[in-house]
């Protein structure tokens, strides 16, 4: 949520008057809402339905809870993660016929800051594992795992 209305606020198109920060809704003049909320809430899982989800970090999400949020989802579900369970839910919908995977690292985002650029490309020496999750986008086994 910060991070949207941080790049909101540099386009200079926040507009505080349609920020309803009780409700962590924003609403566009075109009548679209952007809503924000945690899945700790299950009425807003079980709520209303949504034309388009997006969940950061879904991997967090249970599979009922994504099953709560997907059947009340007309258009699209996009997820995000980082591949850093050694198993989870999410892997097997890249074998639905309407599912698409987009896989992108910290190189497909020109915003970061070259500190964070180099933290996450100094992976290699401190862990293989954490390097090829956030580095390169791949599964893999983490030390921590491993016992």
């Amino acid at each position: 949520m910060r991070d949207f209305f941080d790049i909101m606020e540099s386009l200079d198109i926040y507009d505080q008057n349609l920020h309803h920060k009780t409700e962590n809704t924003y609403r566009f003049t075109n009548g679209s809402i952007v809503e924000f909320f945690s899945v700790d809430d299950a009425q807003k899982l079980r709520g209303r339905k949504r034309d388009i989800v997006f969940a950061n970090e879904a991997n967090e999400l249970s599979f009922e809870e994504f099953q709560q949020l997907n059947m009340r989802t007309t258009k699209k579900f996009i997820l995000d993660f980082n591949p850093s369970d050694n198993y989870s839910w999410i892997y097997d919908l890249k074998n639905k016929n309407n599912s698409i995977l987009i896989k992108s690292t910290y190189k497909d985002n020109p915003f970061l800051e070259d500190t964070i650029i180099k933290e996450i490309e100094n992976l290699i020496n401190v862990d293989e594992g954490y390097y090829r999750i956030y580095a390169l986008g791949e599964q893999a086994i983490l030390k921590s795992a491993i016992s």
